[in-house]
Parts: structure tokens; C-alpha cells; sequence
């Protein structure tokens, strides 16, 4: 018996907060229907030309057909603002390219911000919270032992 495999989607927070996630997911759906190549290459692969016509399709109609498909499963899972950023590319690798830009820039400003925010935090005593880190690294042992 040959069941349909369902997935439960991962759409892309309008933050891009779960970019990584989304990311990874794309990359294994892709991977699984063998389209896995479309977000790095532009050109017909070479298992595509191997295989030659496949009910009267030619490789390269396949190839722009399966880009097609690649295409509509990133539009599905991603909000019109984004869409409409990279809307205009003419492939899915550009689309992909596009994306991974918008969002690893995302991500690299909420780590740097967020690593400002802890360094400024402070804990329970008014001292910096890396104050109190680097005292931790430096006698991790002894503290451990003293408050057992």
C-alpha cells in the first residue's frame, strides 16, 4: 500500500524569527521529492537529460516545470511582504538566493541585538549579567563545591 506522506507545514514568521527551522524544512521536503537542486542551480540538471523524455516531456520542460512546483511551495509558506520582494527573479534558486539574503540579514541583526540585550541585562544582585558570567568561568569549581 502506497500512502501519500503528510507533513505538517512550516510557514515563515512574518519576523523571520523561525528562518532556521524553515530553512531546514524546505531543504528536506525538497530533498524528498528530488527538487533539492533547484535552489542552487539554473540550468537543467544532468539526471534530468538522463532520462530524456518522460511522456512526451523533454528535460528541460521537466526541469522548468519541477521549478515551477519549487516555486509555489516557497510562495505557500511565505507571507506578501516577502513575495513580493523577490517575486521578480526568474528562477527558484534566485527566489531561494533572495530569501536566504532577506533572512539570514534578519537573523544576524536579532543576534546582535539580542546579544547587546544580555550583555546590558543584569541579574537579581544589580550587577551585569556578564560580570557575573565571567565570574562563573573563572570559578566554576569552587562555587559549585561551596553551594552543595
Amino acid at each position: 500500500m502506497n500512502n501519500p506522506m503528510k507533513f505538517e507545514m512550516v510557514q515563515l514568521a512574518g519576523d523571520r524569527a523561525n528562518w532556521v527551522s524553515y530553512h531546514d524544512w524546505m531543504g528536506i521536503i525538497l530533498y524528498m521529492r528530488c527538487w533539492h537542486e533547484h535552489l542552487t542551480l539554473v540550468t537543467v540538471m544532468q539526471a534530468y537529460i538522463n532520462c530524456g523524455n518522460v511522456n512526451g516531456i523533454a528535460p528541460a520542460m521537466q526541469w522548468e516545470d519541477d521549478d515551477e512546483a519549487v516555486k509555489a511551495l516557497i510562495i505557500s509558506l511565505i507571507l506578501d511582504e516577502l513575495f513580493n520582494w523577490i517575486k521578480s527573479r526568474v528562477n527558484a534558486q534566485a527566489w531561494w538566493d533572495s530569501l536566504k539574503n532577506i533572512c539570514e540579514d534578519r537573523s544576524q541583526s536579532m543576534s546582535i541585538d539580542l546579544r547587546g540585550k544580555l550583555q546590558s541585562a543584569c541579574c537579581g544582585c544589580h550587577a551585569p549579567i556578564a560580570t557575573n558570567l565571567d565570574f562563573f568561568n573563572l570559578a566554576s569549581d569552587s562555587i559549585c563545591l561551596n553551594h552543595m
